[in-house]
This record gives C-alpha cells, structure tokens and sequence, in this order.
C-alpha cells in the first residue's frame, strides 16, 4: 500500500460513497489522489473542515453537483470524434428523411444529448442539423448532472479551446466573435433545452422532461465514469427512452451497449453504433461483463486500496502482447466539412449489422473474424466493442483487451481483464496478457504471481519463462531470474533456431537464447 492510500481518511471514504451512491461516479486507481484533492479543494472553497463537508454534501444538492463538476474531466469540443457526426449525417439522417418521404405526417425528430456538459455537443448536433435542413423540424434536448455547466452552456460563450478543430470559416458562419470569445448565435441556441439531469433518475424524471420515443441519443464519454450497476441502469433507461430503430452513440471508450440491453451492433467505417431492437430484456440476456469493475471491486477503491501505479518499468525485449505500449488509435481527426453543407453523400460508409449478444457459435466466429481484422486495420475500438459481444469466448477476451490496451491504456486493460480471468480462469493466454499488463503497471510482484500462473497451465511456454525472468531482473531477483531465462534457454533448444516461439510476435527461438544467454552473463556480474 502507497503512503497515499494510507493517508485516505473517513472522511474521504464517506465522499467516495456518496460520489458511487448518488451519482454511479467511479475512478481508476490512478485518479484517487487528484480527486481526493478536489474534495479537500472543494471543503476549503466552502470554507468547512473536510468532515462538515462530508457530512453538508448529503444534502446540499448544489454542492454536490458542483463537486461532480470538480472530479469528472470535461474534456468537450465542437465535433468532437468527427466521424460520429459523419454517420449522423450520411446514415441517420438520409434513413429518417426517406422515412418522412413515406408518412402522411412524419413526426418531428428528438434528440438527446446525455451528459451534455457545457454545451457543445449539442450545438455541435443543432448546427450539422441546420446545414442539412432539418434544423426547424428538430428538438434537441440536452442534459447534465452539473447546473454550473448547465449555466455555462445556455450562454452558449466560449474560448478558442472549444473550436480547437474548426476552421475560421464555420467559426465566421455559425458564431460573434467578442474579445477574443466565441458566443453561439441565437437560431442555434434557441433550437437546444438544456435539463438538469442525473442518468441514475428514475424513469419517471426522464418522461417529467418530455424525454421519450427518441430518434437519436448522444451519451459519449460518461458510462466510463459509472461502476458495474450504474452503467447497467443507465443504459436500460437509454435503450426505453428511445424509440424501435432509435440509435444510440456511446464514446470509443464506453463498453458495450449490447452486453446490458437489447440493441444491435451496427459497424461501419464510421465507428461503432446501437440501434434499439424491440422485445423483452432479462438479466440472463446480457451478462455483465466487459466493463471497468465490478461494484464490489469499486467499493473497495472508493475506501482507498490502490492497486496499479505506474513506476517507469520498460520491458528490455520486445515480445507479445506489449499492447500498453502501442499508439493510441486518433479519433479526433478533423472530418473537413464543418462549415459548410456537404454537396451530396457519394460514400455512405458500408455497415454491417451485428446480432445481440446471444450468438450462435458460427455467428460469434464470424464477429471474431471481423474483430480480428478490425485489429489488424489499428481499429481498436471497433474491435473492442465486437468483441464485447461474445466474451464467452476466451479468444474474444484477449482480442477484447488487447484492443483495449491500445486505445485507453494498459491501467484500464488491466481492470477488466481481472474480471475476464475469473470467467476464463483456464486461459493461458489471458494469464500471459496480465503478466505483461501488471509489468508495463509496475507492478512487479503481481505480474510475477500472474506469469507463474501461466507456467502452472503452461510450463514448458518459453516465453512466458523469458518474461518472467525480465520481470524477476527488474526486482533484483537475481537467482529467480537465472532460473527463469535458464528455463527458456533449456526450451528453446528443443525448438528449430528460426522457429517462432508462441506468444511472441514472430521472436525466433535462436534471437530469444541469445538474449537470454547475455542476460545471464549481465546477471553473473552482479
């Protein structure tokens, strides 16, 4: 345990709680010291010791959204994740306008924008509806837990930062400029109802605010902040609010849809989106799994126990399953067609609908197939969320984190790979991965207790030897570590020289002896 962990007090345990409790608000390990620092900023602003805090914050709604304001990262653009807005525009949009075309009166289109933040994702929707002429037959309803950013988001004013990715034409076409701010102009604000909002409301609050039968559900970035539970409410209470065929966009982050609701998996060269499907939903249905933790493991972090720190530790030998150390996949890329109307929709993106959750074997082989070659593009969060649907499959589960190591982290990769090992305890392969993963953590001891994990399924997997013995060399296990690189040697000269080793991204036997023989003359020398 870190000095920090330690250092957690009663108090800050008490917020943690209710933070989980009222809002469904989760951190990874690696955020509880900053956020502890929110709760000891936020006390000092109001001027009460940390316990008085604690002890107001239960009742004292304004205080407590300013503080969920505080601890999530209100990381928000205008089109934001561009290729979202391009399905919204090449897919959505031409499907409801041919739907119209059908009906004697169509209905006009409603929108939500869930955890809307300061406002710009929904204008960002209010503006692409405009240049597609649906802006006058659109209702977009916008809602977050904070009322300061609600605040902020009616006035519509903002700073350079917010049109980091737009160009001086769409900031001249849609916004005034005043001392060097950007205020939305009125058609745009006018067109957005803005609702305080808590995703964990009963449905009841949700059909108070006129939020049912919807066309289109924004909910980006936020269900990563949610534990086990929350994340199942929220998008059962999602999937109702919208209408039969209704689509929802979650953030490449957030898990999977599929796996707590009944919706289909539609992939397109856009991303990765939902579309409600009708008929009951039941909990054998969608198991829950593939999310950040368990609510019992985030209770546990909400009282302080840390599990993953980052301490510097590189692998000195490249091999499998290094995905922490892959570059990130960029979403954030500019889509080029801001400011103005796109001329006509030469290329609207090949779209494969995958089947809910229940596959039948040959069906869960072809998203696996698909999954797989999502990977192979550098499309880690389509493969990511393919795979969400069919973790049943230990292969599905490596691919799925593996994947996910590559766009969010070895830190979150870790957490829910945890979780697949109880549903996969017989996973070599699953064990290998969390051994890499706990040693690009730093996390010596426990990627030694994982790699010899692998070894009780495995022993003769030269490489998870070789692994191991770099991760006994980092703890200055010098006996543990000229065994284990012994143990490859002896392994691999069973092998053919130019033979590659399983597990190892193509290293052949001959390159890995000869690594592992230095490291035992550096070893002697110690």
């Amino acid at each position: 345990m870190t000095s920090g962990q330690e250092s957690i007090s009663t108090h800050q345990k008490t917020v943690f709680n209710l933070l989980q409790k009222r809002a469904g608000l989760i951190f990874p390990d690696s955020r509880l010291n900053e956020v502890k620092g929110f709760m000891n900023q936020a006390a000092q602003s109001a001027q009460l010791s940390l316990e008085d805090y604690s002890r107001r914050l239960s009742h004292d709604n304004g205080m407590f959204d300013d503080l969920c304001n505080l601890v999530t990262i209100a990381e928000t653009y205008f089109f934001r994740d561009p290729k979202q807005f391009d399905f919204v525009r090449q897919v959505i949009i031409p499907a409801w306008i041919k739907k119209s075309l059908s009906c004697d009166r169509p209905e006009p289109i409603h929108v939500l924008s869930a955890g809307c933040s300061t406002g710009e994702e929904p204008y960002s929707l209010a503006i692409l509806f405009d240049q597609e002429g649906l802006g006058p037959t659109t209702k977009i309803s916008a809602g977050d837990i904070c009322k300061r950013s609600l605040s902020a988001a009616a006035v519509a004013n903002y700073g350079p930062w917010a049109l980091r990715t737009s160009d001086n034409i769409f900031r001249n076409l849609h916004f005034d400029t005043q001392d060097s701010r950007f205020i939305l102009r009125e058609k745009y604000r006018s067109r957005v109802q803005f609702s305080h909002l808590n995703l964990l409301d009963d449905i009841s609050r949700f059909s108070a605010l006129g939020l049912a039968n919807l066309d289109l559900i924004f909910c980006r970035n936020v269900l990563i902040y949610f534990d086990l539970d929350s994340i199942t409410q929220v998008v059962r209470t999602l999937h109702s609010l919208l209408k039969p065929g209704g689509y929802l966009i979650l953030g490449p982050s957030d898990p999977s849809a599929a796996q707590f609701a009944n919706f289909e998996v539609v992939v397109s060269d856009f991303g990765v989106f939902y579309t409600k499907l009708t008929g009951e939903m039941s909990q054998a249905k969608f198991p829950q799994v593939g999310t950040e933790t368990s609510g019992n493991e985030q209770s546990r972090q909400a009282a302080g126990q840390q599990g993953s720190q980052k301490s510097g530790h590189q692998s000195t030998h490249s091999s499998s399953h290094q995905a922490g150390h892959h570059s990130a996949h960029g979403a954030n890329h500019q889509g080029g067609h801001q400011g103005k109307r796109s001329s006509a929709r030469k290329h609207q993106g090949e779209i494969n609908r995958l089947p809910p959750v229940t596959a039948t074997p040959e069906s869960a082989e072809k998203l696996l197939t698909q999954a797989d070659a999502a990977f192979g593009r550098g499309q880690y969060e389509i493969a990511f969320s393919i795979t969400g649907t069919i973790l049943d499959d230990a292969r599905a589960a490596v691919l799925h984190i593996k994947a996910l190591a590559n766009f969010k982290g070895s830190d979150q990769a870790e957490k829910i790979l945890k979780k697949l090992i109880g549903q996969h305890a017989s996973s070599f392969e699953l064990q290998y991965l969390h051994g890499h993963l706990l040693m690009d953590l730093g996390q010596g001891v426990e990627a030694t207790a994982a790699l010899k994990r692998c070894l009780f399924l495995d022993p003769r997997a030269a490489m998870a030897h070789f692994t191991l013995a770099l991760v006994q060399k980092s703890l200055k296990d010098r006996e543990g570590a000229q065994k284990s690189f012994r143990n490859a040697i002896e392994l691999c000269k069973d092998l053919p020289p130019d033979q590659a080793l399983p597990y190892s991204d193509g290293e052949l036997a001959r390159s890995v002896t000869a690594t592992a023989t230095n490291e035992l003359i550096a070893l002697s020398q110690w």
